[in-house]
C-alpha cells in the first residue's frame, strides 16, 4: 500500500512539473526564431509528394558498466533446459563489451535469493565458469515460481549482493521460466520499483509465448506477466521452447549499445529522406540502398530520440 501511495504522489508531482514545463514553453515560444523547422513541418512538405512514413527509435541511456542478473527457475521441469541456459549465458558474455560488466545467476526462490552468495562472472571468464555457476545453483524448494519477488529479494535483502552490485551501472535482468510469474508483486508494481533502482534498466524474458512455433504451452504456463514487464522496458522476449536462445540473448545484449545502423520499415524515395535527432535535422548519415538502412557517420548520442522521415516508394502495378 505504501508503494502505491508513493507512486500516486510521484504522479501528482509529474503532473505539476508538466504544468510548469508547459507554461515555460509558452513563455519561451515568443523567442523562437522564425527560421526554426520542426519535424512536423518537414512531414507536411514531404506529404505533398506521396505517403509519408516515420521510423523512430531512442538511443539507450549512458551506463558506466553493466550489472546482469539471470533469475532462473530451478524447478524440476526446467532441468532439461540447463544446456540452453549455459549457451545463452555464453552468448551474452561474448556479446558484451570487453570490460566493465558483471553477471550472476540467481535462483528463482525468494529464500535462496536473499542468501545466495556467489561472486559474479566477469570479463575473462569462460563458458566452463558459467557451467560451474549453474551447477551450484540450488534447486527450488518453493511451490511457486516468483521471479519478480526473487529479483527484489536479491537486490534488497541479500547483503552479499551489495558487495558487487553498482548503483552507477546499468542493470539488465533476464527471467528464465517455463511458468508465469506468481509473485506477490504485480508486474506493474515490480516495473515501477525496478525503474527506480537505476538510471538505465533493461529486461529480457525467456518464457512460454503464445506465438511459439515450437510447442503448445497451456494457457496457465504462458509467461504473460513476464511479457508485460519486458514490454514495459521495450525488452526482448525469447521463446523458451525454441532450440536456440542465442540470437534473442544477443539482441538483449545489444539493447545497451548505441544504434549505429537502422533498417527502415518501408522502401523510401531516396531524395525524400530526412533524419532528425531531438527534433533537429541531422546530416551525419548515409543511406545504404542495398540493405535499405540508415548508416550513421556520427552516431547520435546516448538518450536521444532519432526520427527518420521519408516518402514511401510507390509499388508499381505489374
Amino acid at each position: 500500500m505504501l508503494r502505491k501511495i508513493n507512486r500516486l504522489l510521484r504522479n501528482v508531482n509529474f503532473f505539476l512539473l508538466g504544468v510548469i514545463a508547459s507554461t515555460l514553453l509558452l513563455l519561451c515560444s515568443a523567442c523562437t526564431p522564425d527560421y526554426g523547422v520542426s519535424v512536423e513541418e518537414i512531414i507536411e512538405v514531404i506529404q505533398e509528394h506521396g505517403d509519408v512514413w516515420v521510423d523512430s527509435f531512442e538511443q539507450p541511456q549512458y551506463v558506466d558498466g553493466m550489472d546482469i542478473l539471470w533469475i532462473i527457475d530451478r524447478s524440476c521441469s526446467m532441468s532439461n533446459d540447463d544446456p540452453k541456459v549455459v549457451d545463452g549465458v555464453e552468448a551474452m558474455m561474448s556479446n558484451m563489451p570487453t570490460s566493465n560488466w558483471r553477471l550472476s545467476m540467481v535462483p528463482m526462490d525468494t529464500d535462496y535469493a536473499s542468501s545466495w552468495e556467489v561472486f559474479p562472472l566477469v570479463p575473462g571468464d569462460t563458458v566452463d565458469d558459467a557451467q560451474d555457476m549453474l551447477d551450484d545453483l540450488p534447486f527450488s524448494t518453493s511451490v511457486i515460481e516468483a521471479g519478480f519477488d526473487s529479483a527484489m529479494s536479491y537486490m534488497e535483502d541479500n547483503e552479499y549482493a551489495d558487495t558487487w552490485l553498482r548503483p552507477s551501472a546499468g542493470l539488465l535482468i533476464v527471467f528464465v521460466s517455463d511458468e508465469d510469474d506468481q509473485s506477490i508483486e504485480d508486474w506493474d508494481d515490480f516495473a515501477y520499483w525496478l525503474e527506480d533502482q537505476r538510471h538505465a534498466v533493461f529486461v529480457a524474458s525467456i518464457v512460454n509465448v503464445s506465438t511459439s512455433a515450437n510447442c503448445s504451452p497451456s494457457p496457465g504456463d504462458l509467461g504473460t506477466n513476464y511479457e508485460d514487464a519486458t514490454n514495459y522496458f521495450d525488452g526482448v522476449l525469447i521463446d523458451i521452447c525454441s532450440d536456440d536462445w542465442s540470437q534473442g540473448v544477443k539482441d538483449a545484449s545489444h539493447n545497451i549499445e548505441l544504434t549505429e545502423v537502422y533498417t527502415l520499415s518501408e522502401t523510401p524515395e531516396i531524395d525524400s529522406i530526412k533524419v532528425f535527432v531531438e527534433g533537429q535535422e541531422y546530416s551525419s548519415w548515409a543511406y545504404n540502398e542495398y540493405f535499405n538502412r540508415i548508416e550513421f557517420i556520427v552516431v547520435p548520442d546516448y538518450g536521444t530520440l532519432v526520427e527518420i522521415v521519408y516518402t514511401i516508394q510507390p509499388v508499381l502495378d505489374v
